[in-house]
Formats: C-alpha cells, structure tokens, sequence
C-alpha cells in the first residue's frame, strides 16, 4: 500500500452523487436486489479511480485490468453509511480480494487510509 494523493471529484459524480445517493437509499430499503451503482456511474468511477492509484488496486497494489477487475470499494461501508455511497473521499479503485476481505463490516476507521493515512508509518 502506498499514499495516494486524492485528485479533485470528478464533475459527472458531483452533478449525479444526489440522484445516485438516493437511488441507493431507495434499493437498500425495499432490498430488491438491483445493483448499489447504475452503469452509467460506474462509467464515471471507473476512469478517475483507475488514474488516482496508477491502475493499481487502493490496498495490495495489484495491477487492475485484464483478468483483474476494478472493484469500487467504499472505505466505509455503504451498508453502515448510506450516505457516503457516492461521496468522493470514500471511494477507491480496489482488486476483488481486497473488496470482499474488507466486506460489509464497520471497522470504525480502524483501516489505513491511503489517501490520509501515510503508509509507510506503519509499515
């Protein structure tokens, strides 16, 4: 893991963070089974999160693409703050092994940041 310096939101997410955020509030309450993010928003994230870790996945560094997909992982959890579902500072470019370990579970923090967090302190 490395610090990564967060560049500036992209202007599509904060044009449609509102809708997008209320749209996720209304799926998770009548639990239908839809997906937390539309295509067209993961066509918004997928870019300017790739850029913003080198192509490389927030936690382990693997390389994402190819066989490797880019998984949008929510530092915290977008079942334990909903509201945080589309907010810039929450979100990083994450390998599907890195996603799944960190889960659905509120670590209070409790996880490095690498975007606030030096890694290099603790390692």
């Amino acid at each position: 893991m490395i610090y990564l310096a967060r560049p500036a939101e992209p202007e599509a997410l904060a044009l449609k963070r509102a809708e997008w955020t209320q749209r996720w509030i209304e799926i998770r309450q009548a639990r239908d089974g839809r997906p937390w993010a539309t295509d067209a928003a993961r066509v918004v994230l997928r870019e300017p999160l790739l850029a913003f870790s080198f192509g490389k996945c927030a936690y382990c560094e693997g390389r994402l693409g190819g066989q490797v997909y880019l998984e949008v992982d929510h530092y915290h959890a977008k079942t334990v703050q909903p509201e945080l579902v589309f907010h810039w500072p929450n979100l990083f470019p994450a390998c599907q092994i890195c996603n799944q370990a960190k889960g659905e579970r509120d670590h209070g923090g409790q996880i490095l940041k690498p975007d606030e967090d030096d890694p290099e302190q603790f390692f």
